[in-house]
């Protein structure tokens, strides 16, 4: 019997999959790289070292988050970002999210303060106008009922409340994954790694349409890795991918290397304006392997 799409991706995310070794399988690894990425995003706004890293930070702030606010990560995994928004804005913190080993390493590891619900987004255990925000990254292209998602997110919004996603787009034509497929003969560019199935990609314009008729407004949508800086972003990742796997415990240590790496950050951030500009033929046209969603929930 053919397995469902979520039940997939609970395997995956659960460590059940032998083809597919998340980041927090090694309990002692984990909490260290999590202790590292709260510090950097508490002490220096840094939520990673990319252009999505930076970009991500800049759409964040429009959340205008501040203290003692109610804010939900939709898809939350092991509890990174909604740690680092907890370390950052000191808002109250709240996860929800399918694999129960990522929920037991976000309890087991992070912020005590923090509330985690083990649950599918479909029908999430949340009263209806709860949160001041809600974010989700890196999800929707995870889950087949997309509407069905989005209309749990808008419901348990407060009006005025904000809600902020990122995904990644089916609309990738002429963008650097779309000419890799080309000259590798299709072998290489897909995103599949870590549970992407290409035929559940999200689609902007479809996700922005969505996301107004329930009762949203001020609707945006930002694209972001067009080409250059999906290039830059992905021969970083390259280049630190193998120390992942290797790493151990001991060897994840915070505030190691803090000094450079605030460097390189900067870099990022200064330079992200001319790489956006650079990748602008592409965004008139909503072309890019991944894309921003912002709204307000109508009063």
């Amino acid at each position: 019997m053919k397995k469902s799409i979520k039940e997939i991706q609970k395997n995956l995310y659960d460590g059940k999959d032998s083809g597919y070794r998340p980041v927090y399988e090694d309990r002692a690894f984990f909490a260290e790289y999590l202790k590292s990425h709260v510090a950097e995003a508490r002490d220096n706004k840094i939520l990673g070292i990319s252009y999505k890293a930076a970009r991500n930070i800049k759409e964040l702030e429009k959340l205008e988050l501040k203290s003692g606010m109610k804010v939900l990560d939709a898809g939350c995994g092991p509890g990174i970002l909604i740690n680092q928004l907890e370390a950052m804005y000191k808002i109250k913190g709240y996860g929800c999210d399918l694999s129960k080993l990522a929920l037991k390493r976000a309890k087991e590891c992070g912020s005590k303060k923090i509330i985690y619900k083990n649950s599918v987004l479909e029908k999430m255990p949340f009263p209806k106008n709860y949160f001041d925000a809600v974010v989700s990254f890196d999800v929707l292209e995870h889950v087949e009922n997309k509407e069905k998602v989005l209309s749990e997110m808008a419901r348990v919004l407060k009006p005025g409340g904000k809600l902020l996603i990122y995904a990644i787009s089916i609309r990738d034509l002429f963008t650097w994954h779309w000419f890799l497929r080309l000259i590798t003969f299709g072998r290489l560019g897909h995103d599949t790694e870590g549970g992407h199935f290409r035929e559940q990609f999200a689609e902007p314009y479809r996700t922005a349409y969505a996301v107004s008729r329930l009762g949203c407004e001020g609707v945006k949508t930002g694209y972001l890795h067009s080409f250059f800086t999906l290039l830059a972003d992905e021969l970083l990742f390259k280049m630190f991918r193998s120390r992942v796997k290797t790493a151990n415990a001991g060897a994840v240590k915070t505030g190691s290397g803090g000094g450079r790496k605030i460097k390189i950050y900067r870099f990022f951030q200064a330079t992200l304006p001319v790489m956006e500009l650079l990748e602008l033929p592409w965004k008139i046209f909503g072309l890019s392997n991944g894309f921003f969603v912002r709204a307000r929930k109508k009063t």
